[in-house]
């Protein structure tokens, strides 16, 4: 069988004489009892083949990242659409930061640009000095983050009603 990792494959079985063995004798020297042994064996079997599950992903990554990911077939494809989904989940993760960021904000209300003052949300005029207040261009949606024009009542992504 062709070693597919450009002779990585061989490293990996000379792995195995660096692993720690498991002793079938106690700390003060008698044999420990048969299912100790079997418990034991399984547990080094199942965290062995971790690790060299582990060093696989490893080794894979070093020899795309040298060779590319062409010459892979199929495997590169779906490493490409995981990759693709992994983008998409990180930006509806960043979306809705920003989303609750402006739904916070809306609900700090609004700096008068005369003398600072924090004014409740949904005030024209400022309550410290009478000045104008600047009208939010969009209403947030709370429920999903949709931006409606001002004075919208219902969202029209998610049909929330709007406050405003």
């Amino acid at each position: 069988m062709k070693d597919k990792l450009g002779g990585f494959g061989g490293l990996i079985k000379g792995l195995d004489g660096l692993m720690p063995q498991d002793s079938n004798t106690t700390d003060n020297g008698a044999p420990k009892p048969r299912a100790s042994v079997n418990k034991s064996a399984n547990k080094n079997i199942k965290d062995l083949r971790a690790q060299a599950h582990e060093l696989y992903a490893h080794i894979g990554q070093m020899v795309v990242e040298q060779n590319g990911p062409d010459g892979f077939g199929d495997v590169s494809q779906q490493l490409q659409q995981v990759l693709t989904q992994i983008q998409n989940e990180e930006s509806k993760i960043r979306e809705a930061e920003q989303a609750k960021m402006r739904e916070q904000q809306a609900q700090q209300g609004i700096t008068c640009p005369n003398c600072g003052t924090l004014n409740a949300p949904g005030v024209n005029f400022c309550q410290e000095c009478g000045s104008k207040l600047a009208v939010p261009s969009k209403t947030v949606c709370p429920q999903c983050g949709q931006e409606s024009p001002p004075n919208t009542r219902f969202c029209g992504s998610c049909g929330t009603k709007l406050s405003g």
